[in-house]
């Protein structure tokens, strides 16, 4: 049995709207840096200081869009407390890397707005992409890699 690679706990903070839009990006930043999809089928987009991929396979956006809505609509109503990715070997379901985020969303006030958006959103967004990066860089497997 193989090691998991674990990132270990990652708090997020922000609206439903920034923390499901850092799981887009970061999803696709997984996708693409760990050779899962074919590097051919992402652009590049700017974000959070950075240049991210995100798919153009349109099968896999169409199962990303709904898992993502119903991230951001768990986080809305504060249904959602951590979200767990995990990349496992397709044939024995073993567990290759995994990353927990554990979430904090903002309040919202009386008009339906968080109350420390404006203030927060620049440094949400830095501590995003102080998340993002590590990923960027390729983890070190071990020379056979497994299908995942």
């Amino acid at each position: 049995m193989t090691d998991t690679k674990t990132k270990g706990s990652i708090s997020l903070k922000g609206s439903a709207q920034l923390v499901q839009e850092f799981f887009h990006y970061g999803i696709n930043s997984i996708l693409y840096q760990r050779g899962l999809y074919p590097g051919d089928t992402f652009k590049r987009e700017k974000k959070y200081g950075l240049t991210l991929l995100v798919t153009n396979d349109s099968k896999l956006q169409q199962f990303l869009e709904p898992l993502l809505k119903q991230v951001e609509f768990w986080l809305s109503k504060r249904k959602l407390k951590r979200l767990v990715v995990v990349i496992s070997e397709i044939k024995t379901k073993e567990v290759m890397e995994r990353w927990q985020f554990d979430i904090h969303t903002e309040e919202m006030n009386e008009e339906g707005e968080n109350s420390t958006r404006q203030k927060d959103e620049k440094k949400i967004k830095q501590e995003m992409s102080d998340v993002i990066r590590p990923s960027l860089v390729k983890s070190t497997y071990d020379s056979s890699e497994p299908e995942c």
